[in-house]
């Protein structure tokens, strides 16, 4: 530890430096300040021109305070540090804290405050200065024992000990800790974090580095690696010491509710709102849990969304993917009331079925809270969710497409499928559920090879919320597809049927060896009601079979029609958008891909327009007379009709 000898700071030279033990006895003064573009640094000392910057200065008052308190030598971190050795500084950095906590009395400057202003007035100078907002000032206000404040033309303010409840006002810092009654551990791991949230550091990295004494942990610098993932080696490092919950229990005001997360927060800002949040004490002993490289390995209580919903608690809103989603209970109860047994909760999304417990998070915008907790399950949580995603880009034995979400029910629903044929069939579809093409076509395909027949793979997922979600396809009991390992082979048309008879088929297939696409073909429409409109061809045929004018129309012709696009890529045909979200997923030794389809209308009606072109047809000839353009006056009935 170098520090500055007091007495030499009028010296011609400057003031001169020596090497003390921070482990010995000796006693000295420490200051905290805010930086400025022109501090004294290491070389300045060394060089002996530090006198010529305006920041020396401070470094006089502070060996004149020094001096006056009876005390020889002096730390500042500006000018006791050479930066520009790295090991130097990690040794600093990782040291400071307790520098300050050993130092006689801390020193802190604060720049731009008058001698006059008034620490309790909460808009006076004091309450709004910097130094409020710097991180790395947060542990030189709490480890010094004896922190006295000083005015920027180093005026004496006040002790900490004395101005403890402004200072709690400012900072959300427990005066019970600010005046040393209660030791800093004794604050939970959320709330120590809280305190930093609204602080900045120049450096990304140092909104990590800064906190390493406050929660007493040690990690090698690594300048470069960026602030996020400082800040996850810091939580790392905490959880190593700690086994408080309270550490998961951070909010991200923008996320949206499907976007996944870890279950370590990515910046001290995630705790903006935890300042209340305390573990409970150890009654129930809590499982350890660490990272492994398949994410962070932890038991949690876990209980299925809509479950926690028909017991009256944990539902904050349905965005339809209760399925999936499951509430995870923290040991910390709920604030502000903390009401007997009640328990803080995470919201879960599980990322893969089966045995393979790997979950993310999401709803990270929100926490929920419950009063009953699920069976203590072992889960794996990523920091990076994505990482998941990567591993299921490989290759599996068996490509599955299941159909999830779709468009409402009163809109569309689906009528048919067109699957793959099978020998000496004609591929057209018939929208059963029975043994389809694709089936008879793998199995006479594995027999002539002699291979195991692949059986018609199953649903992973079933639940209430899930059978709400695939209202669309109720009429039919399967929802399963095999996908084919080849790029623009098509796995299934999908016919819908539109309430006022338009009909759309969505084509699902490859569109990369291993990736999904779609398209989307238009089919003459169908007249849904059974009355005599006029148009006697299409009724005679009509309404309870919507698949009417599909024969002819075979597997093999969508295929030839099938140019895929990835999902996300909104498609626009004349009465029809079309869009499709694609999330997979691993279950056993296949790779699913949950389809989820939307399906909306836009345009004007195949049948509005046939009704108006026959009003046209008929006027023209009841008349005898043809206007002066026809295109410009079925434009012109059909805007009118359309509003």
């Amino acid at each position: 530890m170098r520090v500055l000898v007091a007495a030499t700071i009028n010296d011609p030279s400057g003031p001169s430096m020596v090497d003390l033990d921070p482990d010995g006895d000796v006693q000295y003064a420490i200051l905290s300040h805010t930086w400025t573009g022109s501090e004294v640094l290491f070389a300045d000392i060394v060089n002996g021109t530090g006198a010529e910057k305006p920041s020396f200065r401070k470094v006089r008052y502070t060996c004149l305070q020094a001096i006056a308190d009876g005390l020889e030598y002096v730390w500042i971190d500006s000018c006791c540090i050479d930066k520009t050795s790295s090991a130097e500084l990690s040794e600093a950095i990782n040291s400071i804290y307790e520098w300050y906590l050993k130092a006689a009395v801390c020193y802190a400057h604060l720049e731009s405050v008058a001698r006059d202003a008034r620490p309790a007035d909460a808009e006076s100078g004091f309450a709004r200065c910097r130094w409020f907002t710097r991180g790395w000032t947060l542990q030189e206000l709490l480890a010094p024992a004896d922190l006295v404040f000083y005015s920027d033309d180093w005026a004496r303010l006040g002790e900490k000990a004395t101005l403890s409840r402004p200072i709690a006002a400012i900072t959300g810092i427990d005066e019970a800790i600010l005046t040393g009654r209660r030791p800093l551990r004794s604050a939970s791991v959320a709330k120590r974090m809280s305190w930093a949230a609204q602080r900045r550091t120049t450096r990304p990295e140092d909104a990590a580095y800064c906190l390493m004494g406050v929660f007493g942990v040690n990690m090698p610098m690594l300048y470069g690696e960026g602030g996020r993932a400082a800040f996850l080696r810091l939580q790392e490092e905490v959880m190593k010491h700690s086994d408080d919950q309270s550490l998961f229990a951070w909010v991200d005001a923008d996320a949206s509710p499907g976007a996944q997360h870890g279950l370590l927060a990515p910046s001290p800002g995630a705790f903006v709102y935890s300042n209340s949040v305390i573990p409970y004490q150890d009654w129930d002993p809590r499982p350890p849990y660490s990272m492994t490289n398949r994410g962070l390995c932890i038991d949690l209580p876990l209980s299925r969304l809509e479950q926690q919903r028909d017991d009256g608690g944990g539902g904050n809103g349905d965005n339809g993917d209760g399925d999936d989603v499951y509430v995870a209970a923290l040991d910390c109860p709920a604030p502000p009331d903390y009401e007997d047994s009640t328990f803080l909760a995470v919201y879960l999304r599980k990322l893969s079925a089966g045995s393979d417990q790997q979950y993310a998070r999401v709803r990270a915008a929100q926490f929920a809270k419950v009063s009953r907790r699920g069976a203590l399950q072992r889960v794996y949580v990523r920091q990076d969710p994505t990482a998941r995603a990567a591993e299921t880009e490989g290759v599996f034995p068996h490509h599955v497409l299941q159909l999830r979400a779709g468009p409402p029910a009163a809109m569309y629903r689906l009528v048919g499928t067109f699957v793959p044929p099978a020998p000496d069939d004609d591929g057209e579809g018939d929208g059963k559920d029975g043994k389809d093409g694709e089936a008879v076509a793998a199995a006479a395909a594995a027999a002539a090879k002699k291979l195991p027949v692949p059986p018609t793979p199953l649903p992973i997922m079933s639940s209430r919320a899930a059978a709400a979600s695939r209202g669309w396809i109720s009429g039919l009991t399967r929802t399963t597809f095999l996908a084919r390992k080849a790029s623009g082979l098509l796995a299934v048309g999908l016919l819908l049927l539109r309430a006022d008879g338009e009909r759309l088929v969505v084509l699902l297939g490859s569109a990369g060896k291993f990736e999904v696409g779609f398209d989307a073909v238009e089919l003459p429409p169908v007249y849904v009601s059974g009355s005599d409109d006029g148009n006697k061809n299409n009724n005679k045929n009509n309404s309870n079979n919507p698949r009417i004018h599909t024969q002819g129309l075979g597997f093999e012709d969508l295929q030839r029609r099938f140019s895929p696009r990835p999902p996300g890529r909104q498609l626009e045909l004349l009465c029809h958008r079309v869009d499709v979200a694609v999330l997979p997923m691993v279950h056993g030794s296949g790779k699913y891909y949950m389809i989820d389809l939307d399906v909306q209308a836009c345009g004007s009606s195949s049948v509005t327009r046939e009704v108006v072109d026959g009003l046209v047809d008929a006027y023209q000839s009841a008349t005898g007379k043809k206007s002066q353009s026809e295109a410009r006056g079925t434009s012109i009935w059909r805007r009118l009709i359309n509003h």
